[in-house]
């Protein structure tokens, strides 16, 4: 694997990984997906990449570029874990969601993330 700028990772010239940061009031985010069992032409009927975003990678179709690492999630995520903890020089470990955490992730859904202005405000 290799990082490639601005924000992908790729293994054997596809990519994996696609990540972003923002930096604001002195803080920190950064996210990332990573695609583990995917079906490319399924994905593809959904997502609509312009043809600007591949002219630069010397291929005709996006679904060249991408595939599925082909990992299940829990091996993936102990990984992660495991380098976050080294790296960091933090003991990390797995928790189970509290009963607040779960209402409130549901009163997000409902009320924010569901909404047609969330979804398509850009």
């Amino acid at each position: 694997a290799k990082f490639s700028p601005l924000n992908d990772i790729i293994v054997g010239g596809r990519k994996v990984c696609g990540n972003a940061q923002t930096r604001k009031k002195g803080v920190l985010l950064q996210h990332g997906t990573m695609l583990l069992d995917v079906n490319v032409e399924k994905m593809f009927t959904v997502l609509k990449v312009p043809k600007e975003k591949i002219s630069d990678k010397a291929i005709e179709d996006v679904k060249q570029r991408v595939f599925g690492i082909g990992k299940k999630f829990e091996l993936v995520a102990s990984a992660m874990k495991d380098s976050a903890s080294e790296t960091f020089s933090a003991d990390l470990s797995f928790e189970d969601i509290t009963e607040e955490e779960e209402r409130q992730r549901q009163t997000l859904d409902s009320e924010k993330y569901s909404s047609k202005e969330w979804n398509f405000k850009r």
